[in-house]
This record gives C-alpha cells, sequence and structure tokens, in this order.
C-alpha cells in the first residue's frame, strides 16, 4: 500500500469521525427546564417511604401519601436519560405538571385577596413623615446616609479583595 493510500484512510476516518459527532447532537426537549435530576426523584421516594416521612405525612396530613409515584418518574427520568425514550420523557411531563398544579392549587384556589392586574399607580410614592422619623435613628437609615456621602467607601480601600490568587 503506498503512502498517499494510507493517507487516504486516515483522512476517510477522519471524515467518518467528524460526521458521527454531527449526528449525535443532543436532541432538544423543550420542557427539560421543568425536570428535576434523576436522583432527586430516587431521593424523594426514599424521604417519602421513611419511617420519618411517614410521621411527618401522618401529622400533617392525617394520612400516609402514595409514594410510589416518585419511584415510577424516578424510572421514566433514568429511562429518558440513558435510552432517549420519548413516552418517558412524556410521561415524567405529564407527572410534573399534575405535580405543579397540585402544589399551586391553594393559590389560585384562594379567594380572600383579589388579584391585581397592575401595581398601584403611587407605589413609589415618599414615605410619611411620621414613618421616616421613626426610622431615622436606625442602623439602615444610618448606612444608606454613608453610602448617599460616600463615606461608605473608606471602608473598601481597607477591606482586602475577595478574590486571591494563589
Amino acid at each position: 500500500m503506498s503512502e498517499t493510500d494510507k493517507n487516504d484512510i486516515v483522512n476517510d476516518k477522519d471524515a467518518e469521525g467528524t460526521s458521527e459527532t454531527n449526528k449525535t447532537k443532543e436532541k432538544f426537549w423543550e420542557s427539560e427546564w421543568m425536570l428535576r435530576p434523576c436522583e432527586m426523584y430516587n431521593s424523594e421516594f426514599k424521604v417519602c417511604n421513611s419511617f420519618r416521612g411517614k410521621f411527618n405525612q401522618l401529622f400533617v396530613d392525617g394520612e400516609t401519601a402514595d409514594c410510589s409515584q416518585w419511584k415510577v418518574d424516578y424510572n421514566n427520568c433514568t429511562k429518558w436519560k440513558k435510552l432517549d425514550d420519548q413516552q418517558a420523557y412524556e410521561d415524567l411531563v405529564a407527572s410534573e405538571k399534575v405535580r405543579r398544579v397540585q402544589r399551586l392549587k391553594g393559590h389560585y384556589m384562594n379567594d380572600v385577596w383579589t388579584r391585581r392586574e397592575a401595581p398601584p399607580t403611587d407605589w413609589n410614592a415618599p414615605l410619611p413623615k411620621w414613618l421616616e422619623e421613626r426610622d431615622s435613628g436606625t442602623f439602615l437609615a444610618a448606612k444608606q446616609q454613608q453610602i448617599s456621602t460616600g463615606k461608605d467607601r473608606e471602608i473598601e480601600l481597607y477591606m482586602p479583595s475577595a478574590c486571591t490568587i494563589l
């Protein structure tokens, strides 16, 4: 085999290698931002099934919770991460959406407060005089005065910087 033939074989391997890396680009999962790392699902399952977890559930809710969904989510997560299983991913996202709705249920069902569309028009109005007088002797007022006058910068000159290169 001549030298040029060997070079052609090496070049063909390089070309194949680059085409392989282009093929193995990561797939974009649209709702991946809402998913936890797989180990968190397993950890939640262990905590939920522990004696302490069961005792806490009894104390707070009056009954023990079904922890099987955490195990199902862990299995789906590992299947999705290792095998790029589309169905496992969809099941996991659906489970997280249900969990999110459950968590925010009290917030949306709250009828004590009326929701507003925009902040009040005078949200940045100056404080009333009586409130300014009451808070004038506090540490925060003194610190704000130092910052306003520039005296706060004197301390920074004597403080070592947080960045240290060893």
